[in-house]
């Protein structure tokens, strides 16, 4: 709490010297923007200031500006403030991390004409040409900010008198923009995925350009954003603030002239002509502010989440220039690089006609200047009389893999004072190679996976390998990525089987089948990819007709369990299986114990899931060759329940008296069905080694008799419609697998057991649409709909149900019935105290389906409540009584009359009154005269009741 204290007593202070500023200061800010920096030694944050200003006012340059912080959504409430000091002068060279102390001495002097951020390692600073852009300075101010408690939101401003006189965009060009102060603003997020990590974007191109009068003119910031956010650019409305934490759009301007826009993605700008021409456009200078927001992707569910962002004013000088003075540059295109891979642009150009002047070419971006990405690519150009020509040469390494595309401004000028300039932006995007020296191999009944990292990205430290994922197609699938394609899409075949961290340069995957194994006599084709920690994928490894892996036969396959007989007791299934193959890769007789004698044992799975029951065993064979000439691999499995369950099975193979393992387990298909409305919703299981591609299904139209071919589908799901409702219909289904192995026969065919649904009547009629028409004076609502037999093109509904609801927090409740489908009206009862309230009318079909309890037609009261200002309690009974002249929908009054004196003569709380005229005290009849009255009463609507309060006098005469 002191702390908070002594913080406010400073903004006191603050707002002193912000109001003198106001009245003192000479007109002179031109362009600006706030960055800050997060300083991993310290946790805190470094935020700079940089403003743009007129160099004929030096005497308004302050030597330090003030930043305060407030919490979005509560403006005017300052938490928090920091002193920035101003650090450059002509003798100061400055770098990117912004780690100059504050310099102890700050002249009129200090300040520098106007590179950007981003240049200030590149170019050093010159003294301020009062020619170019009509003179500007550049001063920055620096301040260290500790670290934020936990996490929040903050939105950081500076507000600074006053703006350069006579900008024509604020103040409506009358030089009264030198009244309205000049304000910067960020926001920084602490409260999202990304923690309490970012950056600023850095800014290569300051904020100062000029336009040639009724030309078309373009601008780029050429943004470099060193945690590579995605950036999105917009316009925006020109803020001033008062000092106190307030910030608002100016009274008068038109802030964003016609024809200026903005590309949301590149930041260019540009000022074009509007239906031909520039109307908004004349000589001067003008204030365009763009919103510059950072957006970061959440490597756990891929959202994306705003970080930051700040508002960056820009100032364009739009002057006379020569005619054709523009600069035209041609577009260079979208590129993607592979790392590691050489890419040089195609030529970019600029040329401008019918001139001598010499044209130069400039390239900014993170490629160029940015840092943690590896080598810096190159840009070079050949200027010349009319022309210049450049290419952006780059051989980005491992450390430059990023998630979001990399922006390169070419910037194209010419000699002529002040230059005339054009911009485009280059679009790279840079992704991981695949991984390298991929092997597999047979473990058993699993399959080992072994690769390594990317060639060179195993040791980034900027964005590093923190996962590999894994996907499977059955069979062998070829794959070719498509050219810059990065992850495994769908469309391909292949499944995301399996996740691993990346915790060693040679990864090792074991695909198990998640603990079931993976089934015998299948083979697979594997892609790996390896995911960065922004949530980048490298490219998938490219697989051939023969970059597949094939499991042992040297056990049993099964190759059918089809439904013979649906039945509850007598149902039959038929068993399949393939023999062992003898050999080395199979089954090796050679090894001990593979002896003979051999033979097969056919278990199924009980209710416990073990393989406890036997159904068959084999001959014994001495000799392998013996066995492989056996024709007994086929078991019927009878008086079973197929109506009711699937059944599981598995085929051991023994040699030498041992088990030698076993068939992957395989289920009979069970179909299951759901009658609806005229149709049917038919599903199916079943857990087979082999993979079914195709699904067809019978219906069988009559009892004992035959099947009809109907539809077929690659789900395991479908729908049988224009069925007659409450008829009984059977169907089974077919199944066709492969093992996608040449050594086992295909397709293979298995049938279902019979499944029988009946079609019923299951969706509810539409709702009828409700008028209600209420009469306050009779106290009655009239309801009309239409009847949905008519209207929604059904023939069944039998009746209505009328719900009813008098208040806005209350339910719905039944109130009646109509039952001749064809009486489309309802009357509501007579009820004096209230026709409010909500109905919904639902219709019944023959099925007893009810549309929609939902969409009310409601009505409210008309209250109304007139007192009379005389009456006469005489005993001739007329107007004995004070009563209300009109009392309608009224719940309850407090209504007091006074007599002349203030002394309370009645009182009363039923809105009907009925004062007879005797004083509340003594009794008996009042006195003639006037009397006064203030009433409240409480009208009853839907939503509750309304007060209203009257006063008036009533005279009483006998």
């Amino acid at each position: 709490m002191q702390i908070t204290y002594i913080c406010m007593m400073r903004f006191k202070l603050f707002f002193l010297v912000v109001f003198i500023a106001f009245k003192s200061f000479a007109t002179h800010n031109r362009a600006g923007y706030i960055s800050y920096k997060y300083n991993s030694h310290t946790g805190g944050y470094t935020f700079r200031i940089y403003t743009y200003t007129n160099p004929t006012s030096y005497s308004a340059d302050k030597c330090e500006q003030t930043l305060l912080f407030m919490n979005p959504g509560n403006a005017g409430h300052v938490v928090d403030s920091l002193r920035c000091v101003r650090i450059n002068s002509d003798q100061l060279s400055l770098d990117l991390h912004m780690q100059t102390p504050p310099l102890a001495d700050c002249g009129t002097s200090d300040g520098h004409s106007i590179p950007g951020e981003g240049q200030i390692l590149l170019y050093p600073y010159t003294l301020p040409n009062l020619n170019q852009y009509g003179g500007v300075k550049l001063n920055i101010y620096e301040g260290e900010h500790a670290p934020f408690p936990g996490s929040g939101d903050f939105i950081v401003g500076m507000v600074d008198p006053n703006l350069d006189r006579d900008i024509q965009n604020i103040g409506n060009g009358n030089g009264s923009s030198q009244d309205v102060a000049f304000a910067l603003l960020d926001t920084i997020h602490l409260s999202n995925g990304a923690g309490a990590i970012n950056n600023t974007p850095l800014v290569t191109n300051p904020p100062i350009d000029n336009a040639c009068y009724h030309q078309t003119f373009c601008y780029n910031p050429g943004m470099i954003d060193s945690d590579n956010d995605s950036l999105s650019y917009s316009l925006t409305n020109f803020l001033t603030g008062d000092g106190h934490g307030n910030f608002f759009i100016p009274s008068q301007g038109t802030f964003i002239p016609a024809g200026i826009s903005v590309n949301p993605v590149t930041g260019q700008l540009c000022w074009t002509a509007t239906n031909g021409n520039f109307s908004d456009q004349a000589h001067g200078e003008y204030e365009i502010d763009i919103t510059i927001k950072e957006y970061r992707k959440n490597p756990i569910d891929g959202t994306r989440f705003e970080v930051g962002s700040m508002i960056f004013a820009i100032q364009l000088l739009v002057e006379d220039c020569p005619s054709n003075a523009t600069i035209n540059i041609t577009p260079p295109a979208t590129a993607c690089i592979i790392a590691g891979n050489p890419y040089v642009s195609q030529a970019i150009t600029a040329i401008k006609p019918t001139s001598n002047s010499v044209i130069s070419l400039t390239a900014s971006g993170t490629p160029i200047n940015g840092t943690h990405i590896g080598p810096n690519a190159s840009f070079s150009f050949t200027g010349g009389i009319s022309s210049a020509t450049g290419q952006l040469s780059w051989t980005p390494s491992c450390q430059a893999v990023s998630l979001n595309p990399y922006y390169v401004t070419i910037q194209g000028s010419d000699n002529n004072t002040p230059a005339n300039t054009n911009y485009t932006t280059l679009t790279l995007q840079v992704i991981s190679p695949p991984v390298k020296n991929f092997t597999d191999s047979v473990k058993g009944d699993s399959i080992k996976l072994q690769w390594q990292a990317p060639i060179a990205c195993s040791a980034n430290q900027y964005n590093k390998i923190n996962s590999y994922l894994i996907y499977r197609a059955a069979g062998c699938v070829s794959y070719t990525p498509n050219t810059c394609q990065t992850g495994v899409p769908a469309s391909s075949g292949y499944v995301l089987i399996g996740t691993i961290a990346s915790t060693t340069a040679n990864p090792v995957f074991y695909d198990g089948n998640n603990g079931l194994g993976l089934p015998p006599g299948n083979s697979y084709s594997y892609l790996v990819v390896a995911k960065f920690d922004d949530g980048s994928l490298s490219a998938p490894q490219t697989n051939g007709p023969g970059d597949c892996i094939t499991l042992h036969f040297g056990v049993p396959i099964i190759t059918n369990v089809s439904v013979d007989t649906t039945d509850a007791v007598a149902g039959s299934i038929q068993v399949k299986w393939k023999k062992p193959i003898l050999g080395s890769l199979n089954f090796d007789t050679t090894k001990a114990g593979n002896g003979g004698p051999y033979y097969f044992s056919l278990h199924k799975q009980d209710a416990s899931g073990t393989y406890t029951t036997t159904l068959y065993n084999s001959a014994l064979k001495t000799y392998f060759s013996q066995l492989k000439t056996q024709a007994d691999t086929m078991f019927i499995d009878t008086l079973i329940d197929t109506q009711n369950r699937s059944h599981t099975y598995k085929v051991y193979f023994y040699a030498n008296g041992s088990n030698k393992g076993s068939s992957a387990p395989a289920s009979s298909i069970f179909a299951s069905g759901v009658g609806h409305d005229k149709k049917v919703a038919l599903s199916w299981t079943s857990h087979t080694p082999w993979i079914d591609t195709l699904y067809y299904i019978y219906r069988q139209n009559y009892t004992n008799a035959g099947y009809t071919l109907i539809d077929s589908t690659r789900n395991t799901t479908d729908t049988i419609k224009n069925l007659t409702n409450n008829y009984n219909y059977c169907f089974k289904i077919l199944s066709v697998g492969t093992y996608n192995n040449p050594n086992i026969i295909s397709p293979l065919f298995n049938f279902s057991q019979k499944v029988c649904v009946r079609p019923i009547d299951d969706v509810p009629p539409c709702q009828p649409k409700l008028k209600i028409a209420g009469d306050c004076d009779a106290a009655i609502n009239k309801l009309t709909w239409a009847n949905p037999n008519h209207a929604c093109g059904i023939n069944d509904v039998l009746k209505y149900y009328i719900y009813y609801t008098p208040r806005e927090d209350s339910a719905l409740v039944k109130i009646d019935s109509v039952l001749n489908v064809n009486d489309t009206t309802y009357s509501t009862n007579v009820n004096t105290e209230s026709i409010a309230g909500c109905y919904v009318v639902v219709a019944v079909d023959s099925a007893g389906n009810q549309s929609a309890l939902n969409n009310e037609s409601c009505t409210d009261n008309c209250p109304i409540y007139e007192l009379p200002n005389i009456f006469t309690p005489n005993g001739d009974n007329t107007n004995d009584l004070y009563i209300p002249v009109k009392n309608r929908f009224i719940q309850s009054v407090d209504f007091v009359m006074y007599n002349r004196w203030g002394e309370i003569v009645y009182e009363a709380n039923d809105p009907k009154l009925g004062w007879d005229g005797k004083s509340k005290q003594m009794k008996q009849p009042v006195p003639d005269g006037v009397y006064f009255y203030t009433c409240t009463y409480y009208e009853i609507h839907y939503y509750g009741l309304k007060e209203y309060k009257l006063k008036g006098f009533v005279q009483i005469l006998k």
